[in-house]
């Protein structure tokens, strides 16, 4: 069976020069329903964190902003947004769709910004950077006294990763096999994100799941696009990805964590 998710992901944006060229790119690669059901149930959670009337008067840092898909979104919703990637097509691209935002090249690892921020937001980032550790001992520096940083990543712990991550493994013989996209470096699970986080003075919150059936392992084959429906993502539609055990089962794990030490520094600005 031929692996064809490495050449469809790698000429999506990441081979990219141009700010026109990484949007195009990116906003297509987005554009199918695993993409949509992700953001709808992350959507649910920051609604539930935030509460409906309060985003004007948060502050988000955005870790690996991309094309700006969710830039745009937490400007509509009236919040404060600064944005950082690694790729300067990338931050070309996002401010030709949110020039609102402040966007900002830079290693989010290494980065020292003068604010504080009410949430920090990392969708589908920490899987890629090789010091995971020292990026979220970063963004806690950067994290206000009540503030919260969300993680989305890739997860071990799930029905995907046995039976995709199995063939890989197994038949094709890759052990180095880490998803769809040929940029991860690792996979997490509920236990050692708990554990990651713990070292980075960070304490879980909540914990959500998404992708529960692995149906696109036949959609990609067999029809792609036009195979996919909504009833695959039945525990998404049926608001059960953040209920146990399916909020630590999903191919996709997210966490909602706060600082573990809340003692308050003249640098703090209280979440409200």
């Amino acid at each position: 069976m031929e692996d064809k998710s490495k050449p469809e992901l790698v000429d999506t944006f990441y081979t990219a020069t141009t700010g026109d060229e990484f949007l195009e790119r990116y906003l297509v690669g987005h554009d199918h329903l695993y993409g949509h059901m992700k953001e709808f149930s992350i959507k649910r959670e920051l609604d539930k964190l935030l509460g409906a009337g309060t985003w004007n008067k948060v502050k988000i840092l955005e870790v690996g902003a991309a094309g700006g898909i969710w830039t745009k979104y937490f400007l509509e919703k009236k919040a404060s947004v600064t944005c950082v990637d690694i790729l300067e097509a990338a931050v070309e691209a996002n401010k030709k769709m949110n020039p609102r935002a402040i966007h900002m090249v830079g290693d989010a690892v290494t980065i020292q910004l003068p604010d504080r921020f009410d949430l920090i937001f990392m969708k589908d980032i920490l899987e890629h950077v090789i010091d995971d550790e020292g990026l979220l001992k970063n963004m806690e520096k950067h994290l206000n006294y009540d503030g919260f940083i969300f993680v989305n990543t890739q997860n071990s712990f799930s029905l995907n990763y046995l039976i995709q991550g199995g063939y890989h493994r197994l038949v094709k013989k890759n052990k180095k096999w880490f998803g769809w996209d040929p940029t991860h470096v690792r996979f997490y699970n509920y236990f050692s994100l708990r554990k990651l986080l713990q070292k980075c003075e960070l304490k879980p919150n909540g914990w959500h799941g998404d992708y529960f059936f692995p149906y696109r392992l036949i959609t990609e084959r067999f029809g792609g696009k036009r195979a996919e429906k909504k009833f695959l993502h039945l525990m998404e539609m049926l608001h059960l990805y953040n209920k146990f055990p399916l909020s630590i089962t999903g191919w996709g794990i997210g966490v909602i964590a706060s600082k573990r030490n809340k003692s308050k520094t003249s640098l703090d600005v209280l979440f409200v």
